[in-house]
């Protein structure tokens, strides 16, 4: 049966938003539009929490008259966003059978055990486990199994309160009648993924206006996450070093393509050598961190701007300190084999990976609410 769906997609340097219809075998994305928060400079990237809530308005006016949707779905990108990954497991002498109750109830004794609760301030966002293993092999858990052993990724996020109730009185002003939920869009990207591709391990990145996401799934599980503050307006205003931000921008996508003279290519060049430094070190870091974790694969599904594609994948396909890196860029036609798309709508990356997760049965994921 068809039904709509909006999404809402919240960066650190844009707000995206577009109107799914569900009920076909592929997602079908209708009206779509996508705001700037700021200019990118300095002074900008203070008042980035007013800038945002004002992105997120002045994106839903042109859809005063569509439809109201049953489902708003708004999905964060960090800095909006804080989650933690825990790896819990339980063991036992005799088999004894294992449910997706089973799981929901470990996940919670642990909890328990734990006295964690979300921070006043925080609301939590996502609770669920992305994957289990009975006696070390991942299984969807669709039926009682026998076992000894249970091992769940467990994934949360939580946002700040007031933050979140912003977001959520702006859309309501556009659709007052439709249930509003949060998403993290790290666990959406991984989730979307690991049902679309084949591959059972990679890094997910998610380089952001200001921060850069960096995720690890392995044998199907997404078992880390990490974060650090720096993303492509940074580096970007590095290279104007003072001057403006929009030309640096300009000058960097004509670098990614050689169409800069000589003298310019190596001016640029220099620059953007040094800016992307600070960068790879952020980035060796956070992957010797997850290290401790989990096995680094090589291939690296990366998000970022379509016109800043291009010089990301440029030092980020290399090798980082201890790991090597395979750079799949995903532009906005990446999806088009798995997206319809409607005259008023565009191809767009984080859109349509975030339009396949909510169009797709999600009955590999075990949802845990207190």
């Amino acid at each position: 049966m068809a039904s709509t769906e909006c999404i809402i997609d919240v960066g650190s340097a844009s707000v995206g938003v577009c109107i799914l219809e569900k009920g076909k075998l592929q997602p079908v994305v209708g009206k779509t539009v996508r705001t700037p928060i700021s200019s990118g400079t300095e002074e900008a990237k203070t008042a980035i929490t007013e800038l945002t809530v004002q992105a997120v308005t002045k994106s839903l006016e042109s859809f005063h008259k569509t439809a109201s949707p049953q489902f708003v779905r708004i999905v964060l990108a960090s800095p909006w966003y804080d989650a933690k990954i825990r790896t819990i497991t339980t063991k036992s002498e005799r088999p004894v059978r294992v449910t997706t109750e089973t799981v929901v109830r470990t996940v919670k004794q642990y909890f328990a055990q734990k006295n964690e609760a979300t921070p006043q301030g925080r609301t939590l966002l996502e609770s669920v486990v992305s994957q289990a293993y009975v006696n070390g092999y991942p299984t969807a858990i669709k039926e009682a199994l026998l076992g000894t052993t249970l091992r769940v990724n467990h994934y949360s996020s939580e946002a700040d309160t007031q933050f979140v109730n912003q977001i959520t009185a702006s859309v309501k002003k556009t659709f007052p009648n439709a249930k509003v939920t949060f998403h993290s869009f790290a666990f959406v990207a991984f989730a979307a993924l690991r049902a679309l591709r084949d591959e059972e391990n990679f890094v997910l990145l998610d380089v952001g206006g200001e921060i850069t996401d960096v995720g690890v799934a392995h044998h199907d599980g997404f078992r880390f996450i990490g974060t650090f503050p720096i993303g492509t307006l940074s580096i970007i205003r590095a290279v104007a070093q003072g001057g403006s931000v929009g030309e640096a921008a300009s000058r960097l996508t004509l670098y990614a393509k050689n169409e800069l003279s000589n003298d310019e290519n190596a001016a640029v060049g220099g620059k953007f050598s040094a800016a992307a430094e600070e960068w790879k070190k952020n980035f060796t870091a956070i992957l010797e961190t997850a290290a401790n974790e989990v096995a680094i694969p090589q291939t690296t599904f990366l998000f970022g701007d379509p016109e800043q594609l291009k010089w990301l994948e440029s030092f980020i396909s290399a090798t980082h300190g201890a790991f090597s890196t395979r750079a799949i860029p995903i532009p906005p036609d990446f999806f088009q084999p798995f997206v319809m798309i409607e005259e008023e709508a565009f191809y767009d990356s984080f859109l349509c990976v975030e339009s396949l997760y909510f169009h797709r049965n999600r009955d590999r994921l075990i949802e845990v609410r207190s």
